[in-house]
């Protein structure tokens, strides 16, 4: 079932196309973000890009006129040149690392400079302010302050493993990670670890201590037993985002992040969407008050920001003189402006409730989000997240509070469902009213909210901000960025209403997917009845997942028993026309075939290595 809405999810994002909100009108158009970077412009010069071999590596701050430069350590490498606002190109040299903050200081030869002043003043900041970065070549991106002030810990090193069952000799080791530590010392799937630098590992709590404190690149000795063979192995541990990152459907979708996302103190975190080069970009709030930089992109929606007294006393550390207090200009206001300060006005207002009803959830040891939707405990989610109907679920409530649900119905289309809560004597719960999209355009502001990697309490639920790009019968597409572990959560328009329901994510930041609210209010009485729902099986399905390469479709994904796999089509095939009906996009597929009956003929021409071929196919129901 998953495939098969994967696959319908690909057919449908290609088809927005011409109808989908302009770019310009997106979180980080140019219509927003207008009024915000002309606040910030005047510190334009200040920003420079840290060049290898002519590939940018990072970006910088000049700090002082005389020539020093702030930027990431753990990005640099032996060779740096740095690009100046002005097209400019100087050689430099490193001057001195912070191992705390992972920031160093770079020199150039260069005078009468125009640098960029920190304090240690801290402008009072609250989750759902807008931020705005400045970026080199005076580009600009926007996003809000997603999180509260926190420590990121820094992360033990990993021995490369997927941890099995635990007995009275060790922890049996499931999958050794291919090229991981552990499979380069030849520990292998059944190997028993015994113990870890003569620590006893009989469980897994066990191992995380012997690991805790040594980072990546510390030798460790392993003891094993292979079935009667005791064994010692030494290894160096690895990083854990590398090394495990082909398991993290997050890190998957992220791109490139940055070398080193942990060991932070008191980190702002937002949802700016930024490049790993762009580190140490400059940060300000909607009054154009300098808060602090970037310092890492953890993945495809978390980044890690440093406030001005971290900044302050790393450059004290590296310079080990004083600075002098910042005074940065303000702009005036503008009518945009004051419009966005009404936006996170509105937000902050409402994301308090918001907070309250989002709920973490886990069920057969994934985890989720969810929304309360009633007093009596009913809960909306993601079809994916809930599973089948009676699936055991955990609540987690953002106090803390933890309830026994079970999953009831679903609607695999959509990808959302409802779950309940068994408890008895439930007190009444706060809860927020689904509407239909009906009541959305495109454009308008609207929120997520979810436990991304899983519920903390500490971290509380996660704020992302965003705009409507488009609304489809089964689709809400907005650039509010979402991670795994945000599926199921609410996407509240500024009402406060639940109007989606967090789904799927794709490669950009701009691609989210979340199902409407209109699909439970229609079918809410056959979900609370437990009913698994599909309006998709009662139409012509052909099965294929496409995208456009200029000349027609090219087929990337084919649905397995499906119309087109009876036919014939493998992935790579270019579909160029249907019954002699030229198919240029994905679009076009969609339109094709949307009044056609199951058990139609169809005649496809496709080219295939170089060959056109003639398939015949029969349109079928979806399998």
């Amino acid at each position: 079932m998953k495939l098969i809405f994967y696959a319908l999810i690909l057919l449908t994002i290609s088809t927005f196309g011409q109808n989908a909100l302009p770019s310009p009108d997106r979180l980080n158009g140019s219509n927003v973000k207008q009024s915000l970077t002309k606040l910030i412009s005047h510190v334009n010069p200040t920003v420079v890009q840290i060049l290898n071999n002519d590939e940018v590596i990072s970006t910088g701050i000049i700090i002082s006129a005389d020539g020093l430069v702030l930027t990431k350590f753990s990005e640099l490498k032996k060779l740096h040149k740095i690009k100046t606002y002005d097209g400019s190109i100087l050689d430099s040299i490193i001057v001195g690392s912070d191992s705390q903050t992972d920031l160093a200081l770079l020199k150039i030869n260069s005078k009468d400079l125009k640098p960029l002043v920190f304090t240690k003043e801290n402008p009072k900041l609250e989750r759902g302010d807008f931020l705005i970065t400045a970026l080199p070549e005076g580009e600009s991106k926007i996003g809000v302050l997603s999180g509260l002030p926190r420590d990121i810990i820094k992360i033990s090193g990993v021995i490369g493993v997927m941890l099995g069952d635990e007995n009275n000799e060790g922890v049996i080791v499931n999958q050794s990670v291919t090229d991981g530590p552990a499979h380069t010392a030849d520990i292998r799937n059944g190997d028993i670890i015994e113990s870890i630098d003569g620590l006893p590992t009989k469980s897994h709590q066990d191992i995380l201590k012997a690991l805790s404190g040594k980072g990546p690149g510390k030798t460790v000795l392993v003891n094993i037993k292979r079935t009667k063979e005791k064994i010692q192995k030494k290894l160096t541990l690895g990083d854990r985002h590398i090394t495990f990152g082909m398991f993290n459907r997050n890190l998957e979708m992220s791109g490139k992040v940055s070398k080193r996302v942990d060991g932070f103190r008191n980190i702002l975190q937002h949802d700016i969407p930024i490049r790993h080069t762009e580190s140490t970009s400059p940060i300000f709030n909607i009054e154009g008050k300098l808060v602090g930089i970037n310092i890492a992109k953890a993945n495809r929606a978390e980044y890690f920001a440093l406030n001005n007294t971290e900044v302050f006393n790393a450059i004290s550390r590296l310079k080990k003189i004083a600075i002098p207090k910042n005074d940065l200009s303000q702009e005036s206001n503008t009518l945009s402006l004051n419009e966005l300060k009404k936006i996170q006005n509105k937000v902050k207002s409402l994301q308090v409730k918001a907070r309250s009803v989002t709920v973490g959830l886990s069920a057969r040891g994934a985890s989720g989000s969810g929304v309360i939707v009633s007093e009596d405990g009913i809960i909306a989610t993601a079809a994916h997240i809930s599973l089948e109907p009676e699936t055991p679920v955990k609540v987690y409530l953002d106090n803390g509070t933890t309830y026994d649900a079970i999953a009831l119905g679903l609607h695999s289309d959509a990808d959302v469902a409802l779950i309940k809560i068994s408890n008895k004597n439930l007190p009444k719960l706060p809860f927020s009213k689904l509407v239909k999209s009906s009541t959305i355009d495109k454009g308008d502001w609207c929120f997520v909210l979810g436990h991304p990697n899983g519920f903390d309490q500490e971290r509380g639920s996660v704020l992302r901000i965003g705009k409507v790009i488009d609304v489809r019968s089964y689709l809400i597409w907005t650039d509010c960025t979402l991670l795994g572990g945000d599926s199921g959560g609410p996407l509240f328009d500024l009402n406060g209403n639940v109007i989606g329901i967090n789904s799927r994510i794709f490669e950009s930041n701009e691609d989210n997917i979340h199902g409407p609210a209109d699909i439970l209010l229609t079918y809410w009485d056959e979900l609370l009845d437990g009913k698994k729902i599909s309006d998709s099986k009662k139409k012509a399905f052909l099965g294929v997942g496409t995208k456009s390469n200029g000349i027609g479709i090219k087929i990337t994904e084919v649905v397995k028993n499906s119309s087109a796999d009876r036919a014939g089509v493998k992935v790579g095939d270019v579909i160029l026309s249907i019954n002699r009906e030229p198919i240029l996009n994905t679009n076009e597929l969609v339109e094709f075939l949307k009044d056609k009956k199951i058990g139609k003929e169809i005649l496809i021409n496709l080219i295939r290595s170089g060959e056109e071929l003639q398939l015949n196919a029969t349109l079928g129901l979806q399998p």
